[in-house]
């Protein structure tokens, strides 16, 4: 679980397992009756859990969707997601894709991701130190009047 966010990232219960299981289950051409998860045609996540609610009749949340995807990549079953781009006329959503190249743009960009939360997360990490040395005793405890009249508020 991630601090702050128990409620949507405690573990999976049978029925998002059942889920999860499913997902896998399309990526295998078990479900002909499901025709999305392909690059061709992606679920964005606001219809991915419109489908998933629909078919089996409990609420899927966008956070919980994203556990069980995570769960999916855990487990190395590659359901990848794909940005929207007119350029390339293609649509955006997770699909499942077992092409390398495909593999290799989701490591990619999970990696940078990934990054992004680690600097900021270091960044803070920083401030902490600071505060502890008291090297920012002499901060007040609100910059909102310093902001006020740097934007002449």
């Amino acid at each position: 679980m991630i601090l702050g966010f128990e409620e949507y990232t405690h573990e999976l219960d049978y029925q998002e397992k059942a889920i999860a299981k499913f997902i896998k289950d399309v990526g295998l051409g078990r479900h002909p009756d499901f025709p999305y998860l392909t690059p061709e045609r992606p679920l964005g996540t606001n219809e991915f859990c419109k489908q998933l609610t629909k078919r089996f009749g409990i609420k899927v949340g966008e956070e919980r969707l994203r556990k069980i995807i995570g769960y999916l990549r855990i487990g190395h079953y590659p359901v990848l997601y794909q940005a929207k781009s007119k350029k390339d006329n293609r649509l955006g959503g997770y699909f499942i894709s077992w092409e390398r190249e495909k593999i290799e743009q989701n490591v990619k960009s999970l990696t940078q991701r990934g990054a992004g939360v680690l600097a900021a997360a270091n960044g803070l990490d920083v401030l902490l130190a600071k505060i502890d040395s008291g090297e920012l005793q002499d901060l007040p405890k609100s910059r909102i009047d310093d902001l006020r009249n740097y934007l002449d508020l």
